[in-house]
């Protein structure tokens, strides 16, 4: 539900929009947090980037 109002807003004015959401740690698997997530993350957001804005 974060990103819905972006969600709302881009739509509204026909502007593409993505959501990738992070977790850094799961409380489900016992595990804890990792502080690189984020930036894996990041990296992961400006690969797909790279790729939409090729076609």
């Amino acid at each position: 539900m974060e990103v819905a109002g972006s969600y709302i807003a881009s739509n509204s004015m026909n502007i593409p929009i993505i959501s990738i959401r992070v977790i850094a740690n799961n409380e489900l698997l016992n595990q804890s947090y990792d502080p690189t997530t984020s930036l894996k993350a990041q990296k992961l957001c400006l690969e797909i980037i790279d790729e939409i804005t090729k076609i």
